[in-house]
């Protein structure tokens, strides 16, 4: 891709976004850069985005803003997640579409497939049934916005759960590592011996770290074999939350803080798989990070002062 290229990142200031313009800005022009926050841009305000495409000019979009949280929210709120993340989503497509965007790459969700599923769920399954929630309704709604046009071209990652330096540390509703990190944080800070985790701990997850998902986004606009179809971005590893609990604890040295398991509390899915046999044929060079590695990183990072200007680590 040409320095000479503007290329959008909406959600800049997110833990995803962030990163990833920290990627872009050390690899093309820094002026070609475009990280408008939500007071600059309202995403939410169609013809506030059709101005703002229209006077700017786009070539790539990295459409990677989103309204998401952890389970507790997802259930409690879910009128809020669909509406915001609706009109969000077509706003940004639309203006794209109409204003001469080339290229256009952006997120799925893993919480669009269907659950219950007999194997790794495959791209193929995303519409074999209801969305588990709002929020994975409206990404199949943005494959589908995607799919229906034909001005630009598209790559859409099903990611599983991001982790890594940037993440929402300190904030309330973010998802499962930051905000464990939090409660053994609050814990020292308090003096007290335990903390109190939703579930039993035997639920798995695939956990994907930014520098991966980073590297994969940057590779997207420089090559046409992702596109114009969802791929799995997966690991193809499963961890037991207990395991990534108890990573977190040592690696804030914290070990003499006891973990209490609460089973009266949601946890989501007993296990959420996704299949990334599709990735691994269109990039068979590629390697995951490690949990171990990428945890030790991550906690390594926070302890050391967080520095946002430091997250590709």
């Amino acid at each position: 891709m040409s320095e000479k290229k503007s290329i959008l990142v909406t959600g800049a200031n997110g833990f995803i976004g962030h990163g990833l313009t920290l990627a872009l800005r050390q690899k093309y022009h820094t002026d070609c850069i475009l990280t408008p926050s939500s007071k600059e841009l309202n995403l939410l305000d169609t013809a506030a985005v059709e101005a703002y495409f229209q006077a700017h000019h786009i070539d790539v979009v990295y459409h990677v803003a989103a309204k998401h949280a952890g389970v507790g929210s997802g259930i409690s709120q879910p009128l809020y997640f669909l509406e915001v993340n609706l009109m969000m989503n077509f706003n940004i497509v639309a203006a794209a579409r109409k204003s001469g965007v080339k290229k256009l790459i952006t997120f799925g969700s893993s919480c669009t497939y269907q659950t219950g599923l007999s194997h790794p769920a495959r791209e193929e399954d995303l519409w074999d049934q209801r969305a588990e929630n709002t929020y994975g309704t409206c990404k199949q709604i943005l494959l589908e916005h995607l799919q229906a046009q034909d001005a630009m071209s598209w790559a859409y990652f099903i990611p599983p759960n991001l982790y890594g330096p940037g993440d929402h540390f300190g904030e309330t509703g973010t998802h499962f590592i930051p905000a464990t990190v939090q409660k053994f944080q609050e814990a020292a800070d308090k003096g007290q011996s335990q903390i109190t985790v939703w579930g039993d701990g035997m639920q798995t997850r695939d956990f994907l770290y930014l520098k991966d998902v980073v590297e994969i986004l940057l590779d997207a606009a420089e090559t046409d074999r992702y596109d114009c179809r969802p791929i799995n971005i997966a690991t193809g590893r499963q961890v037991r939350i207990k395991e990534i609990t108890e990573l977190i604890r040592t690696n804030l040295g914290l070990s003499k803080i006891n973990i209490v398991w609460d089973v009266e509390k949601p946890t989501g899915l007993q296990s959420r798989e996704m299949d990334n046999t599709l990735f691994l044929q269109l990039n068979p060079a590629f390697r995951f990070t490690q949990i171990e590695d990428g945890i030790r990183a991550t906690m390594d990072w926070y302890l050391q002062g967080a520095d946002r200007g430091n997250v590709l680590c």
